[in-house]
């Protein structure tokens, strides 16, 4: 009898925790708006027209020193589709930039100390990545233009060790980049950036770029304020300081390998960027 109850008991149970609804997963919308919310808001992520990043980038790889080879590094972008990364390496004398208007870009490579330039235009390939790099970095986690987002469930982000939640975002051009957000707090741990090749395969692990981000550098923007309802149009424009939080540093993995930090000193929003810096220099 005692046993008979004890079976009764164990089957009641059962059918009561099997109707309790599981807690949903979030939509991949929430996840971005959850995401976006923690860099700046809605409002003020729509009123970027420029981003300038300033800081130390440090490169790492069999034929460097161990401490890894350091230099400075300013990438700035411009309302539509500019991208422009500038590098200096002191010890060596040598700065160079790769540039990318939208439609056609270069790299020019200077040696300081005598003056000699090597000036060349991208590969239709680069284009196509600069331009995916370009919707990536200022999009804020939305979905792409002309591409989409899709929910790939949930994972441990191997290098911070935290549980995430994946999104699979596929840009323009064909760059997939997969992102860990994090379950507690929205933040964007790491993001996995590859391409498929011609067949439609996706390439291994060592082949695939694993971006992870660590830190906070915070900086402060003026925006312009919407017009009050009913204002008349010739009423002068308000502005207003918005807080933007942007990753304090980048690490890049490739299979598994360290080859680069990236640490920010500063990071400037809707700042002075000239249009003629992304453009092919004249000779």
């Amino acid at each position: 009898m005692r046993k008979l109850l004890s079976l009764l008991i164990v089957g009641a149970a059962g059918t009561l925790f099997a109707g309790t609804p599981a807690h949903a997963a979030p939509t991949s919308s929430e996840i971005i708006a959850k995401a976006r919310s923690r860099v700046a808001s809605e409002k003020a992520l729509n009123a970027v027209q420029a981003i300038t990043f300033e800081g130390k980038i440090t490169l790492f790889g069999e034929k460097l020193p161990a401490e890894g080879k350091s230099g400075y590094v300013q990438i700035d972008y411009k309302k539509p589709g500019k991208r422009r990364e500038y590098r200096l390496d002191a010890a060596a004398g040598v700065e160079s930039v790769t540039a990318f208007n939208g439609l056609e870009g270069f790299t020019q490579v200077t040696q300081l100390r005598s003056g000699r330039k090597q000036l060349g235009g991208i590969q239709p390939a680069v284009k196509n990545s600069f331009s995916d790099l370009y919707d990536i970095d200022t999009g804020f986690f939305a979905e792409p233009p002309k591409g989409s987002v899709r929910t790939a469930g949930e994972a441990l982000q191997k290098q911070t060790n935290k549980p995430a939640y994946v999104l699979e975002y596929t840009y323009r051009n064909g760059t997939i980049a997969r992102r860990f957000f994090d379950k507690s707090t929205g933040v964007l741990l790491a993001q996995e950036l590859y391409r498929k090749d011609a067949e439609g395969k996706e390439p291994d692990e060592s082949k695939r770029a694993v971006l992870v981000d660590e830190g906070e550098i915070k900086t402060t923007a003026r925006i312009l304020k919407p017009a009050a309802p009913g204002a008349p149009k010739d009423a002068k424009p308000e502005f207003e300081n918005v807080e933007f939080t942007f990753p304090k540093t980048t690490t890049t993995y490739v299979g598994g390998k360290k080859v680069s930090v990236l640490e920010y000193s500063a990071v400037r929003v809707n700042g002075l960027v000239l249009d003629v810096s992304f453009n092919y220099p004249m000779p």
